[in-house]
């Protein structure tokens, strides 16, 4: 079902379910905001906990596998 499809169901639907269908959009982006906000608070927590950039780890990783 497209978008389109959805949003022309949706605006078929009673006041009150069409508030039940905007509530649980409105729960969902707030879920996902919280989490958003989440990971902005511990990016790059752990800069300077290792000797190496993290990137070089797992490069260093990937080639002792490869051996």
């Amino acid at each position: 079902m497209s978008l389109s499809e959805i949003i022309k169901e949706i605006d078929k639907l009673p006041v009150e379910e069409s508030l039940q269908v905007f509530s649980h959009l409105q729960n969902k982006l707030k879920k996902r905001e919280r989490i958003l906000e989440s990971l902005d608070e511990i990016k790059g927590i752990g800069k300077g906990l290792w000797d190496m950039d993290a990137q070089e780890y797992v490069n260093k990783e990937r080639a002792g596998d490869r051996c």
